[in-house]
């Protein structure tokens, strides 16, 4: 497993796709502009990063939707349906999907979803800068 920076990291991460190798993103928290757009999440905008929609598009690779769940034997993980971005232009729409699967995923799981950030805050200036 290798970490990379969230910022300046989508060429490495395009290289690792094309090369066979996995590349997991988190999808679930808080991304102000310009990386993020407001997306409907739980039906209320949450600024969402569009990261993964590039990537996706980019490379052509499918994103696997995966998610952590604990039960009584201790971890596992459970997988979604692939989601290929085909010809999609439009990156707030893929996000959307995107949104929408893990919309379902909490929904069906919602005793093991917490948030440490709000999720729901208003898109401000990053003070970096960024």
């Amino acid at each position: 497993v290798r970490l990379h920076e969230a910022r300046g990291s989508a060429r490495a991460l395009a290289a690792a796709l094309r090369s066979g190798e996995v590349v997991a993103l988190v999808l679930d928290q808080h991304a102000p502009a310009p990386d993020g757009a407001p997306v409907p999440f739980f039906g209320e905008p949450a600024m969402t990063s569009l990261a993964l929609a590039r990537l996706a598009r980019a490379t052509g690779a499918p994103v696997l939707p995966a998610f952590l769940l604990r039960d009584d034997e201790g971890l596992h993980v459970e997988l979604g349906d692939a989601i290929a971005p085909g010809s999609a232009t439009d990156r707030v729409a893929l996000t959307r999907r995107f949104n929408s699967v893990l919309e379902q995923a909490v929904r069906n799981h919602a005793d093991q979803w917490f948030w440490w950030h709000r999720r729901w805050k208003p898109n401000k200036p990053n003070p970096r800068g960024a």
